[in-house]
């Protein structure tokens, strides 16, 4: 009995849990774009690394990210936080357009390299899609997979 109180406890706090982690996602968020806003490029560069520091995967932060570092001049941290807005959102055209700026501005003026040669042959496909849609389309071939297989074997039965 004494259990079950904990786990009623748990699924109650869940939500409120939940919710206070959103708020706090925003308001560091909002913090990090008034400092942007004010030109405090520095103390937007630490309210959204500490967003990032609590593991939050969002491309539109790694954009804001890069575009902070870029404005405090630390172009090598804003080619990296712009790749990484385009690792989880390809299509993101804001941030393929500044990191191609800030390439530009490099010593050498280098252009994106390309991945390897055995990563452009196997995943030709991959370039344009997003995470989610990458996702979703590694789960309805792993549901077709398992679900053809099952047919397979149900007929081989009979």
């Amino acid at each position: 009995m004494k259990h079950m109180h904990r786990c009623i406890r748990l699924i109650a706090l869940g939500p409120a849990l939940l919710l206070l982690g959103a708020n706090v996602f925003d308001d560091t968020f909002e913090a990090g774009n008034a400092a942007y806003e004010r030109g405090d490029y520095a103390g937007a560069v630490q309210a959204y690394e500490r967003l990032v520091g609590s593991s939050v995967a969002d491309p539109v932060v790694f954009y804001n990210l890069g575009n902070a570092h870029y404005s405090n001049g630390a172009l090598g941290h804003a080619v990296a936080n712009y790749e990484r807005a385009l690792d989880l959102s390809p299509n993101f055209a804001e941030a393929r357009t500044n990191l191609s700026r800030t390439l530009g501005q490099t010593k050498r003026n280098l252009a994106r390299p390309l991945p390897p040669a055995w990563e452009q042959a196997l995943l030709f496909w991959h370039g344009g899609l997003s995470y989610a849609v990458s996702f979703a389309a590694a789960m309805l071939a792993w549901f077709a997979f398992w679900g053809l297989l099952a047919l397979h074997l149900g007929l081989r039965r009979r």
